[in-house]
C-alpha cells in the first residue's frame, strides 16, 4: 500500500438554483478537479459537510481554505465541517458589495459633471449665437452707411 503526502487546498462553493432543487458545486481551482457537483433539497451546513465528505472520501487531502458567497449554511459548513478552515468570501460579492457603497455618490457625480458639461455647452452657443447676432448688425449697418 503506497501512503500518499496529504495536501492542502483551496474550495470554492457555490449553490445554483434550478426549480425546487439546489445545485451544489465545489471545485479545488488549481487542478480545477470537481469536488461536489449534485443537487440537493437543502442548502445548509449539514448538507455541505455530507457533499464534501463524500466528494473527497478516500483522497489525502486536507482544506485549508474555503472561497464562496456569503451564504449563512455555506459559512457555518466553512467554520464546523472543514476543520476550521478559513473562509474568503468570493470577488463577485465583494466588487458586488464595493458598488452598493459607491454607485450613488459616483452617479451623482456624474449627474453633476453632465449638469455642469450642457450649461457649459448652452454658454458657448449663447455667445457663438450673440457674435453671429452682432457680426449681422454690423454687416445691415456698414451696407445702409454704403448707401448714405
Amino acid at each position: 500500500m503506497v501512503m500518499r503526502k496529504t495536501k492542502s487546498i483551496t474550495v470554492c462553493e457555490d449553490e445554483n438554483f434550478h426549480s425546487v432543487l439546489h445545485c451544489l458545486v465545489a471545485i479545488e481551482p488549481v487542478s480545477n478537479m470537481i469536488i461536489v457537483e449534485q443537487f440537493a433539497e437543502h442548502r445548509d451546513a449539514v448538507t455541505w459537510n455530507n457533499a464534501v465528505d463524500g466528494g473527497l472520501a478516500g483522497l489525502p487531502v486536507k482544506i485549508i481554505q474555503a472561497t464562496s458567497d456569503e451564504a449563512k449554511g455555506l459559512l457555518l459548513h466553512a467554520k464546523t465541517g472543514l476543520g476550521g478552515a478559513h473562509h474568503s468570501p468570493d470577488l463577485f460579492h465583494i466588487q458586488q458589495d464595493l458598488c452598493k457603497a459607491t454607485a450613488r455618490s459616483l452617479a451623482l457625480q456624474t449627474t453633476k459633471a453632465q449638469e455642469v458639461h450642457i450649461e457649459a455647452e448652452k454658454a458657448k452657443l449663447a455667445q457663438k449665437t450673440a457674435r453671429t447676432i452682432l457680426m449681422i448688425q454690423n454687416e445691415r449697418e456698414a451696407r445702409t452707411a454704403a448707401k448714405i
